[in-house]
């Protein structure tokens, strides 16, 4: 088990591929990473913070495994940010409670574009 602190949230990798977040020693979600991908288990419960921290250390634990991630900090907390967001609205839970992020590009050109955008803007 390898722990991990990156300021307010703490990162514990229970199992291959699989990291647990926490902050204030509460479990807040995990987020399960293959070579490719990343899926963030209830990413609303993220703020801004947490965002930032879990991109962080997922860029740090990909490049320490030799993943390849062609996407930008600031367009991966984007795209995190923007889920969190629709999810806060209403818009489509089931779908925007998990946040997956493609380490090259999401597959949706306007998810690319949102992404960066609100990247660029808030991260």
């Amino acid at each position: 088990m390898c722990k991990t602190s990156n300021g307010t949230y703490t990162f514990t990798e229970i199992a291959e591929g699989k990291v647990q977040i926490s902050a204030a020693g509460e479990e807040i979600t995990s987020i399960c990473i293959s070579s490719t991908a990343a899926k963030i288990i209830d990413s609303y419960k993220l703020n801004r913070t947490g965002i930032s921290e879990t991109i962080s250390y997922l860029l740090t634990y990909c490049k320490n495994k030799g993943y390849t991630v062609s996407r930008t900090n600031s367009a991966l907390c984007g795209e995190v940010f923007l889920h969190n967001t629709l999810y806060k609205v209403g818009y489509k839970r089931g779908s925007t409670k998990d946040c997956d992020l493609d380490f090259i590009a999401d597959r949706r050109w306007y998810v690319n574009l949102a992404s960066i955008l609100i990247g660029l803007i808030f991260f």
